[in-house]
């Protein structure tokens, strides 16, 4: 407040724009104690690829992709204090996705699309996206100018199986027209409600780098980072038929000649897909 700033506004500042929201603050002193820990953690991506079957555009890939971690004893990143110690199996986040990917990858390798698949399991990705971070900013396998989007699983196998949330929508319209025609084929309701979460997974640093990305989310539950998040909650028609919609949309994606473009929309056209898909999620209830 004493900045003259409110925090509803500077998170939707960050959300839009993908980018921080630093400001100084005039005539004031703030001084703090932390107490830390660190830990030194060698961790790796895992990396599948599958060449494409058309001998130019091969020479471009699709990246899909899942988070293959989780938060362990729930040290760290539990929603309670009171699970820590106890074991966080993270059966939807994201056992789903990394089966979904594994699932994809074979299914791609009986018929492989024009173009180019690179398989990703993103590590440490409940601890900051550091996995998919490190691939795009750092060490990308196959050039980013060669990557034409990017493909994101994660939590796909909770709630209803009538809608699923789609991200990324902000950020091309060319990919979510591309979802919506493999949708045809699978009939959810697609939403693009999902806040923050545009940019709270692994397509996160892929838009940052203006690739087109896509993010399969079943939508939110009570067990998110608790030790209840287990194989007994699953729905495992969910899981196949976002899995579906997942392998379609890849299927489009890596056989059109031209390739989707990355364009950000403006605060006006984003406000007019949220209000819309809202009105449209009211109706569905978990």
């Amino acid at each position: 407040k004493d900045a003259g700033k409110n925090y509803n506004a500077i998170m939707k500042t960050i959300e839009d724009s993908l980018k921080t929201c630093a400001f100084e603050i005039q005539n004031k002193k703030i001084s703090l104690e932390i107490n830390f820990e660190s830990e030194l953690i060698k961790t790796q991506n895992v990396i599948g690829y599958l060449p494409g079957s058309d001998p130019v555009l091969k020479n471009e890939c699709v990246v899909i992709g899942a988070h293959f971690d989780h938060v362990g004893i729930g040290k760290y990143g539990t929603m309670d204090t009171k699970y820590r110690g106890q074991i966080h199996n993270g059966a939807d986040d994201n056992a789903s996705g990394t089966v979904g990917v594994i699932e994809l990858a074979e299914a791609f390798s009986k018929n492989p699309p024009k173009r180019s698949l690179l398989f990703i399991g993103f590590t440490a990705e409940d601890v900051g996206i550091f996995g998919s971070r490190y691939y795009a900013y750092l060490q990308p396998v196959i050039p980013l100018e060669k990557t034409i989007a990017m493909l994101n699983l994660d939590m796909i196998s909770r709630n209803s199986t009538e809608y699923v949330y789609i991200g990324g929508a902000f950020y091309s319209t060319d990919l979510m027209k591309m979802v919506e025609r493999a949708n045809k084929l699978v009939g959810f309701e697609l939403l693009y409600n999902i806040g923050l979460l545009n940019k709270a997974s692994d397509q996160a640093p892929f838009l940052r780098k203006e690739i087109p990305a896509a993010f399969f989310f079943a939508g939110d539950h009570e067990d998110y980072h608790t030790p209840n998040d287990d194989v007994n909650k699953i729905n495992p028609d969910k899981l196949e038929k976002t899995t579906k919609l997942a392998y379609l949309s890849g299927w489009v994606v890596a056989n059109e000649n031209t390739k989707p473009t990355f364009n950000e929309l403006s605060i006006e056209q984003r406000a007019v897909i949220v209000k819309e898909s809202s009105e449209r999620s009211k109706k569905f209830k978990n």
